[in-house]
This record gives structure tokens, C-alpha cells and sequence, in this order.
């Protein structure tokens, strides 16, 4: 019930919150994720998790080169059901590239850079915000906006 989804072209700046507006409409949502580099900045692509399967079919089905626009930019979207078997061979290819020795300075610099690219892409992360004493007119729009000014996207 995930959806893969790469921005072109890719920008840094999209959001979870950008990807959340763009399939809320088809459904339920139960998450949505930007993947990072390891200095934090976005890598032009992403995951959305639907509450049900049909809707994820149908977000890859729909969605697939649609056209979007994004604080005045235009992206091509490029979406296909998520693989769980994707992950897995994330995971061999970094055990492979880890048993394997390479001579070249070189290609030891590049292989570990797409070994840590390929472990934040495996690794999943999550994080829970409890927020009190909000004014019963706030709302969750406000708040997203709030903690984003404040902490960031």
C-alpha cells in the first residue's frame, strides 16, 4: 500500500507535506517521506503509504507522468507501487559492496557514498510530535506551518 514517487526535475526543497497535498485526494493517508542525504538535503524523490492498497494501485496508475505544480515550479511525477523486495536488495547491495575490496581510493570514496545513500533509503525513520494546549481554532494547516518556520520542513 506504498507508492514510490521522484520529482522531476528533482528539487530539495519538496516536503513530506508537498507529497501528502498532491495524493490526498485519492485517499487515506498513512504516512509520507522525503529521503534525505546525509546533509540533510532532499533527494528529489520519496514514499507515500495510503491506508489501503487500492488506493496506492491507484495513485501508480493515475499519477504516473501526471503534471504538478509546487510553490510556482512545475514537476513531472514518476509513480510505481513501492517493492518491499526493493529494500531487501538496498540491503545486499550494501553487505555485497561491504565484503567486496576495492584498490582504487577512487572507487572506495564513491562506493561508500552509495552505501550510505543506500542505508538512509533502507533505514526507516520515524518521529512523533505531541502537541498541548492549542486553541481549539488551530488548525492542523497552522500548526504544520508553525512548527515548519520554527524547526523546518
Amino acid at each position: 500500500n506504498t507508492v514510490f514517487v521522484r520529482f522531476i526535475p528533482p528539487k530539495s526543497e519538496i516536503t513530506r507535506f508537498h507529497v501528502e497535498e498532491i495524493f490526498s485526494d485519492i485517499g487515506p493517508i498513512k504516512k509520507c517521506s522525503i529521503i534525505r542525504s546525509p546533509q540533510n538535503v532532499g533527494l528529489g524523490y520519496g514514499f507515500c503509504k495510503f491506508v489501503s492498497n487500492q488506493d496506492a494501485e491507484t495513485a501508480a496508475r493515475d499519477y504516473q507522468d501526471k503534471v504538478v505544480e509546487i510553490e510556482g515550479q512545475t514537476f513531472t511525477l514518476t509513480v510505481e507501487l513501492a517493492s518491499h523486495n526493493k529494500q531487501r536488495e538496498n540491503e545486499q547491495k550494501i553487505t555485497r559492496n561491504k565484503d567486496s575490496t576495492v584498490t582504487n581510493n577512487n572507487n572506495d570514496n564513491n562506493r561508500d557514498e552509495e552505501n550510505v545513500l543506500l542505508l538512509l533509503q533502507t533505514k526507516k525513520k520515524t518521529s512523533r510530535v505531541m502537541v498541548r494546549n492549542l486553541s481549539f481554532h488551530a488548525t492542523e494547516k497552522d500548526v504544520r506551518n508553525t512548527l515548519e518556520q520554527q524547526f523546518g520542513p
